[in-house]
């Protein structure tokens, strides 16, 4: 992709269903949490809110712990419920009809096939969808991964990162205890000294985060629980070692609502880096994906050289965010004005230059959150923006008497950022 596709022309409608402007930084995350007695979308403003109906041993209480904990905490985050007999997907539609002002969408869910689904209904619904996963085919040749896939489609609403300790969820047939041992059945078991949440057991005292302490390769592990603790023969869930870069990336980024910033060299807490080699990074790389590492002895986000903090589509997430910002903005700033107006915004001269003051705000307000910079190419080269109404002639005779106005363009520029460097250093002795 090159820097002209990174170019955009955005048809705005007022009747368009849009998100607010607190909903433009606020992160839903779907998954099959098991709570029925919760409504479709519940929303929280803190962490203590969140964990005390989704204790740290739930995967949602994971993601919400770690969302809550970074420097820059997101105003809300709301869980959507999703059913055992729905698709993410299914449960996102359905959350739309109840409140759909939310912009990012994340999961904890590990099931390729959930993140696949996501990065579909984000790509068709005008949100973001970041997620973290492990996939063993993404450091090979092989295309079949969950980045290569989604980076076919040209997604650009779809941020993955590769994490060696992305974890794995498992389904327990059974939890046999037998004085203080716990012996969990599954055939997908975690490696020893692993972090483990049970959770969804019928024996309340077994739900908790534990450390593996032996395991049976495909067949169980064992992990110590409380004196007087009863066997759990029905179906409960777990995890292990979910390390949630992309919780975290929420955390930190959905704050800067207009796109200010790039993704890319962003300071995580909660999460653990990973040590990839340089052949690693060059599968991850052209298959699109990002990573969290060490650089100069500091954690940061990471990707491939002059793609770091770009989409599976090839587009930087902070230029989706700011041209997403645009579009919000300039929609609520449109109804606004008519309802400021109460019915008097004049089809006239005076109602153009209110039209136009309005837009002019926001391309400005856009300069000041330093998502928009100076044109430097085109007709309006030199200018911080520029919008253009029509003139009254040019309007057809219809488009008066339906009270529609068609034909406002608003000129600006994304603001670009610095991620690499080449230096020559030339010393004299």
């Amino acid at each position: 992709m090159t820097e002209e596709d990174n170019r955009a022309e955005v048809t705005v409608s007022v009747d368009d269903t849009f998100i607010t402007r607190p909903g433009f930084g606020t992160i839903a995350i779907v998954y099959k949490h098991g709570e029925t007695s919760l409504e479709r979308v519940e929303t929280y403003t803190t962490r203590a809110a969140g964990l005390a109906v989704f204790p740290l041993y739930t995967p949602v209480g994971q993601y919400l712990n770690i969302l809550f904990s970074q420097a820059n905490k997101p105003e809300a985050v709301k869980v959507i419920y999703q059913a055992s007999d729905e698709d993410p997907d299914e449960a996102l539609d359905a959350a739309l009809l109840v409140d759909n002002d939310f912009y990012f969408v994340g999961s904890p869910s590990r099931v390729i096939a959930d993140q696949t689904a996501i990065a579909a209904w984000a790509l068709a619904n005008d949100r973001f969808h970041v997620f973290t996963i492990y996939d063993a085919d993404a450091i090979t040749s092989a295309e079949t991964d969950i980045f290569s896939v989604i980076q076919a489609l040209t997604n650009t609403r779809s941020l993955g990162y590769f994490s060696k300790k992305g974890g794995i969820e498992f389904a327990n047939t059974a939890i046999t205890v037998s004085g203080t041992t716990a012996l969990v059945a599954t055939s997908t078991p975690p490696a020893l000294g692993e972090t483990v949440g049970i959770w969804g057991s019928i024996v309340a005292a077994l739900n908790g985060t534990y450390t593996v302490e032996a395991v049976d390769p495909g067949v169980s592990f064992s992990v110590t629980v409380p004196t007087g603790t009863s066997s759990d023969v029905a179906a409960s869930k777990g995890w292990s070692n979910m390390n949630l870069i992309d919780a975290a990336v929420l955390g930190v980024m959905a704050p800067y609502d207009a796109g200010a910033r790039s993704w890319d060299m962003q300071k995580l807490s909660g999460v653990t880096p990973d040590n990839l080699s340089d052949t690693e990074k060059t599968y991850l790389g052209n298959k699109g994906a990002n990573w969290f590492t060490t650089i100069g002895g500091i954690n940061v986000t990471s990707g491939k050289k002059k793609a770091s903090g770009k989409t599976l589509g090839g587009r930087y997430a902070d230029f989706v965010r700011g041209i997403d910002w645009l579009k919000i903005n300039i929609q609520l700033d449109s109804v606004e004005l008519m309802i400021a107006e109460e019915g008097d915004l004049g089809y006239d001269a005076d109602g153009f230059q209110k039209t136009q003051t309005k837009f002019e705000l926001r391309m400005a307000d856009g300069i000041n959150k330093k998502a928009l910079t100076q044109i430097v190419s085109g007709p309006y080269v030199g200018l911080d923006y520029f919008v253009k109404m029509p003139t009254l002639g040019s309007i057809p005779a219809d488009d008066k008497l339906s009270r529609f106005l068609d034909g406002i363009e608003i000129y600006g520029a994304l603001r670009n950022k610095v991620q690499y460097m080449s230096i020559l250093l030339t010393l004299a002795v």
